[in-house]
């Protein structure tokens, strides 16, 4: 809220507050960005640790939009929540969380070897990290399968590569995030937040995926075009 002291249309002579011009310059560059192209619409702002981060879901005819072609059962949050953090382990037995990739987008993935449309999944799905930059984006695939030999297997088969593999044996992080069934894919923005999620498979790779992930990334505030690849 901005205050204006004394008569707005100046004093002697017609002269323009000072206040009033000032104010407004501050309006225009703080509020102005914020506002999308959907009437009425203005982005929210979500409190922590100091910062304040846009809400990626504002605008809902752009949602719309991105969610088409091979990621249209792609589902928002009524919401954006806050962040979000979970622990799994690697294929080592090494304790790992989320938070771990604050600062990149992320894209997790529960899977199993045994689930047939998780073999279609996962080529696309490092497919798609080759078409993002690596210094925004990061793919994070969660075996549920207890036997780390099996999903070693598999991902050799597959020549799954470049793509960071976890363990979820107790399906602990599964049930933390409230996935139901694989595959489950959860898109987790630069501040830990969820961006939405799509259960089944996808083509990740594809045109329509690329422009959603990037899409969300940018109304995050987690895209920089500078670096974008193909």
């Amino acid at each position: 809220m901005f205050l204006f002291s004394g008569d707005r249309s100046g004093g002697k002579g017609g002269d323009v507050n000072p206040i009033v011009p000032i104010a407004l310059v501050i309006f225009a560059i703080v509020l102005l960005p914020v506002v999308t192209d959907e009437p009425g619409a203005v982005i929210a702002f979500e409190q922590g640790a100091g910062q304040s981060w846009p809400d990626p879901l504002a605008d809902r005819k752009m949602l719309s939009r991105l969610a088409s072609g091979t990621v249209r059962r792609f589902k928002f949050p009524k919401k954006i929540g806050a962040p979000v953090d979970v622990d799994f382990y690697d294929e080592k037995g090494k304790k790992h969380s989320l938070s771990q990739w604050r600062g990149k987008t992320l894209l997790v993935n529960f899977w199993a070897p045994w689930c047939e449309a998780c073999q279609r999944e996962l080529p696309a799905l490092q497919r798609l990290r080759k078409r993002m930059a690596p210094q925004d984006f990061e793919i994070i695939i969660i075996n549920i399968e207890k036997d780390v030999a099996k999903g070693r297997a598999f991902l050799d088969k597959f020549g799954i590569k470049n793509l960071q593999v976890m363990m979820d044996r107790d399906k602990a992080a599964l049930k933390k995030m409230t996935a139901i069934g694989i595959p489950t894919n959860i898109l987790i923005d630069c501040h830990g937040r969820e961006l939405g999620r799509l259960k089944g498979s996808a083509v990740w790779h594809a045109d329509a995926a690329i422009l959603l992930t990037r899409g969300l990334m940018r109304a995050a505030g987690c895209y920089d075009e500078k670096r974008e690849l193909l």
